[in-house]
């Protein structure tokens, strides 16, 4: 579970608004989002990630991924679809709704919106949108703040606009967003993808071999998006943004919580969420008096070299 909160999806999607909506994503099945390497779309208050290159640094993953099962998810609100609230295809500012209504062919942040996308531009409070699905934020880099499209589940904010998709904001709540900002479908193999939102979207990371060489600022983490979403594809490791110095045995929330060659336990295999010696099966890897245990649900662990682990105790 990388803690690649939006760190976030693009630039161009990272929101930070007045609702509840915010937050940071990670694997570890405790929770939904967004991020590393995972987006967080939808964000109050949280700096948007540089992601306008398949290279760019990972979103935050402080946002669980996927929903945990004792999360309350709203049923989508199917009133959306005769809306004309934020998210809504537009041609006209007439079609829209709120207190400045405007129809942006491009959000602030520079995504374009194919099919128009309504919203009240500025927008200082919730209450401005005149929409109960949606909420008061910026996007990306931009100081505006507009009315965001809000939602829960996938395929609920195509039934506003067929263009957007449900990106992970916090918790049960996600973010109608222009489906250009996905860089992948997590569920596909055309790159190292990792799930950014309630729809098949998601960010490409660069795959690497633990422990092999990551560029500054960055480490070699195993991430297992498939456990976390069955119909995923990712499962292996990839270069993650460090987000702080855990040590060994350090408390950790997110994986790459410990500096490189650690990894966060997000899994509690062995009780707690602390930092952990990464390590390779039938490998020398481990201290004497430790030994290398599948901590990642790795298929077929025990009986494939090279399996990545960490050393327990």
């Amino acid at each position: 579970m990388p803690r690649t909160p939006l760190a976030a999806l693009l630039s161009l999607l990272a929101v930070a608004g007045c609702s509840s909506s915010g937050g940071n994503f990670y694997y570890g099945g405790d929770g939904p989002p967004n991020n590393n390497g995972l987006p967080d779309f939808a964000v109050p208050n949280q700096p948007p990630p540089d992601l306008s290159t398949p290279n760019a640094p990972p979103p935050d993953f402080s946002i669980p991924n996927p929903p945990p099962p004792d999360l309350s998810v709203r049923s989508p609100d199917l009133t959306m679809v005769a809306g004309s609230g934020a998210g809504s295809s537009c041609t006209l500012n007439s079609q829209c709704t709120g207190t400045n209504p405007q129809c942006l062919s491009t959000l602030p942040s520079g995504l374009a919106a194919p099919s128009g996308y309504c919203t009240s531009e500025p927008c200082v409070t919730n209450t401005d949108c005149n929409d109960t699905n949606a909420f008061c934020g910026t996007v990306g880099n931009s100081k505006t703040n507009i009315c965001i499209g809000e939602c829960s589940a996938a395929n609920q904010c195509q039934l506003r606009n067929p263009d957007n998709r449900c990106y992970y904001a916090n918790g049960a709540s996600g973010s109608c967003l222009p489906s250009g900002g996905s860089q992948c479908d997590p569920t596909q193999n055309a790159c190292p993808c990792i799930r950014q939102g309630f729809d098949n979207v998601g960010t490409c990371f660069t795959a690497c071999q633990f422990p092999g060489a990551c560029p500054t600022g960055q480490g070699c983490y195993y991430v297992n998006g498939a456990f976390d979403h069955p119909g995923d594809t990712q499962q292996g490791t990839l270069c993650l943004q460090t987000n702080s110095q855990g040590q060994l045995g350090a408390a950790c929330t997110y994986i790459e919580d410990c500096v490189p060659g650690l990894e966060c336990d997000v899994y509690m295999t062995f009780g707690s969420k602390v930092c952990k010696k990464v390590c390779r099966n039938f490998m020398l890897d481990c201290p004497t008096g430790s030994i290398c245990s599948d901590a990642f649900h790795y298929p077929n662990f025990q009986t494939t070299a090279g399996a990545i682990g960490l050393c327990n105790p």
